[in-house]
């Protein structure tokens, strides 16, 4: 139950004051700590997010050189499924969506 924030401007006797001041001070911080975890919940989801859609991007990009019928090699492999940065995994992508011949995938 929140509390009645006028008991600690009111004529309420100093021991009241002080037991009003300290759960105003436990709900401020109840309130800081829910915030936070809020914002840790939230950063966790976008970067978990982020990092889903890396991988599928860079599963898209194996699939379509795959049925180019391209052979690539464990490093490049390698190298594409561990990429985060997604405008590098987006031109991959369109690079891979028109490529003719595997000279360097990461152009």
């Amino acid at each position: 139950m929140p509390l009645d924030h006028t008991v600690l401007r009111s004529k309420a006797s100093p021991r009241i004051r002080e037991e009003a001041q300290i759960e105003v001070q436990a709900e401020a911080r109840a309130r800081a700590r829910a915030q936070g975890l809020a914002e840790e919940w939230a950063q966790g989801w976008m970067e978990g997010w982020a990092e889903g859609w890396a991988q599928g991007r860079a599963q898209n990009i194996l699939r379509v050189l795959d049925l180019h019928g391209f052979d690539i090699t464990a490093d490049t492999r390698d190298r594409i499924l561990r990429c985060t940065d997604l405008d590098d995994l987006d031109r991959w992508f369109d690079h891979a969506l028109i490529v003719t011949g595997l000279v360097d995938p990461f152009v």
